[in-house]
């Protein structure tokens, strides 16, 4: 699946095809309406980009992520495997992306009402300190800061990574001014740590989340975008 999580960026389509997710998902023995388990090392960032992804495309309600991940598994005693499973090939229609699921940069400076421009980024990133490639370093004139890691509580005894309790990620979001009751732009370089702030936010029943998927990628490189630092 994470061949087709994303094209190639800088310029271009962000998102895989439509037709490219349902062949992965198809090849990996998904059918239509069964519910698809998604996980990875541990942090989460994999696993909720691949969340978002199919929520694009219409596959809502129907994507869970295994908090803690195949560490957490690994460290309550569940059985592994090193074995390749033989996967009957699924059925799935045609996907189709969800347009209110992704914003664009166009979206953006046309001014989206009353939306929350989030900034998941690193402090760094933020004020322009740590530019990466960038040719432009800060932020989206008026983003409010948040970074995709403060979902996470520290590390158990295990080594094992969690999210927060879902009370008080509530509190944090509304403290940071991410407000329920708004339209909520989560981004950062190329909308891996947004995805993850997506599915946080889904969790706690924010409804209309739409990512930014050119993120800083595309904003930190254009010629007529505006920045802060």
């Amino acid at each position: 699946m994470a061949r087709c999580q994303t094209a190639e960026r800088r310029g271009r389509p962000y998102l895989a095809s439509a037709e490219a997710i349902r062949e992965a998902l198809t090849a990996s023995g998904v059918r239509d309406g069964r519910t698809v388990v998604v996980y990875d090392d541990g942090g989460g960032v994999t696993a909720a980009r691949v969340f978002y992804v199919l929520e694009a495309f219409g596959w809502r309600d129907k994507v869970k992520v295994l908090n803690g991940g195949f560490a957490a598994w690994k460290a309550a005693g569940k059985a592994v495997s090193t074995d390749t499973p033989s996967v009957e090939a699924g059925s799935i229609a045609a996907l189709t992306l969800d347009e209110r699921r992704v914003t664009t940069k166009e979206r953006i400076q046309a001014g989206l009402e009353g939306a929350v421009i989030l900034d998941t980024r690193s402090r760094e990133e933020y004020t322009g300190e740590d530019t990466r490639t960038n040719r432009k370093g800060g932020h989206i004139p008026g983003a409010v800061h948040r970074e995709w890691k403060d979902s996470l509580l520290p590390p158990d005894e295990n080594g094992v990574v969690r999210f927060k309790p879902a009370g008080q990620l509530l509190q944090e979001f509304e403290e940071a001014g991410v407000r329920r009751d708004r339209v909520v732009v989560p981004h950062c370089q190329s909308n891996q740590r947004g995805a993850h702030s997506y599915f946080v936010l889904r969790l706690l029943g924010y409804e209309d989340v739409r990512p930014y998927e050119g993120s800083w990628d595309e904003w930190g490189n254009a010629e007529d975008t505006e920045v802060e630092g």
